[in-house]
């Protein structure tokens, strides 16, 4: 039996990455059960892209609420903890956690003498963030942190997290926990397996996409937008702005084509108006990405959409892959990067950066990741 557990999680969150995840677990572990544990509104999303005739067991359980504090979190995440444990100690079953928490890792760490068949892994995504910062002398804030909590879990717990360049940055934000980490790679989109990015037109058209905040690069985005309207490119905002910074960019919004939605756009509206993109913007601010993975960079892999952004460890892992994908600047140079990519237009280096995108796309398919999954989840 193979479970995967997404503790956090409701609705269309992560909804292309745990369907990914259950999908490459099916390939990898054949004649097994696989059932899945989550809200039910996730269940729902995720019973959606599967399809009708999935072969999975759906498992609705309680899980703590969005925004809960960590200890109204711990409760349902110990209960969590052991009912999934309490699986994983049958012969030949394996557990995944698709997303982790810190008050669910105190819980495993309370049963760190259960016997696991097999190794359990647990995905790190955005929280992960949270160990570039190392309190000093808030000692209570050590105690009760994600990085107290990784280093002080079961030996039989493994770390995932989905691009090489975050496992590289490890090395320089938590040194003394990289042996803990492996890497799965970020699965490709199911519902964009197929679906290549469509000849750019006139005018060029400049998206940022999902959820856009400073950190994803918002204000520097704005800021070109701004400082080239009218040269030859549109500015489209492919989702919405976060709620904090919503009104003070308000006023700012009039220079885009495109403007954000007010609410989660549906899956199938995000990717029409994705493709018709010529190029996506990933101005990162700072050092925000080097723990964080990005989920429209895979959607822009899985459509072939080159990229315009800050130079970033991300992006030059990619390019060490497959070459050239798009076109990067360091910070402050942003605006006459872009007005030079605009102005000096090239069909062919596009289509072959389109290409690049397109390349990126193998070890992230479902063939691929069965296989590190059996990789990732050997015996004990």
């Amino acid at each position: 039996m193979i479970i995967i557990l997404e503790p956090v999680r409701t609705g269309l969150e992560h909804q292309a990455f745990n369907t990914a995840l259950i999908q490459a677990a099916v390939v990898a572990f054949p004649g097994q059960e696989i059932q899945f544990w989550a809200d039910q509104s996730h269940l729902d999303s995720i019973a959606d892209m599967l399809g009708p005739a999935h072969g999975v067991r759906l498992m609705a359980v309680a899980i703590a609420p969005r925004r809960a504090s960590l200890w109204q979190r711990f409760w349902p995440d110990n209960i969590l903890a052991r009912q999934a444990l309490a699986c994983a100690q049958e012969p030949g079953s394996r557990v995944v956690f698709s997303s982790i928490s810190t008050p669910l890792l105190w819980a495993c760490r309370l049963r760190m003498f259960a016997k696991p068949s097999h190794q359990v892994g647990a995905v790190l995504h955005g929280g992960l963030a949270e160990l570039r910062w190392r309190p000093k002398f808030n000692l209570w804030k050590r105690w009760t942190g994600l990085r107290w909590a990784l280093a002080n879990s079961p030996d039989w717990m493994r770390f995932w997290v989905l691009e090489p360049s975050i496992a590289e940055a490890l090395v320089r934000f938590a040194p003394e926990l990289v042996a803990r980490f492996a890497v799965f790679p970020h699965p490709l989109p199911p519902d964009l397996v197929g679906v290549e990015h469509q000849a750019p037109q006139a005018p060029l058209t400049i998206g940022l996409l999902g959820l856009a905040t400073p950190q994803k690069g918002l204000l520097r985005f704005l800021a070109i937008s701004e400082a080239l309207q009218g040269k030859g490119a549109e500015y489209h905002l492919v989702g919405r702005i976060h709620q904090e910074w919503r009104s003070r960019v308000e006023g700012r919004l009039g220079v885009l084509a495109r403007k954000p939605e007010q609410q989660p756009m549906a899956r199938e509206l995000f990717v029409s108006r994705a493709r018709q993109l010529s190029y996506a913007a990933f101005f990162f601010d700072g050092e925000h990405y080097a723990l964080t993975a990005s989920g429209v960079l895979l959607d822009c892999i899985a459509m072939g959409i080159p990229l315009l952004g800050c130079r970033h460890p991300l992006f030059t892992a990619l390019e060490a892959e497959v070459g050239e994908i798009g076109h990067f600047c360091q910070p402050g140079e942003e605006t006459a990067m872009v007005d030079q990519v605009i102005t000096s237009f090239d069909p062919v280096r596009h289509r072959q950066q389109c290409e690049a995108m397109l390349r990126l796309r193998e070890p992230r398919m479902i063939a691929a990741l069965a296989a590190r999954l059996q990789g990732l989840l050997p015996p004990r």
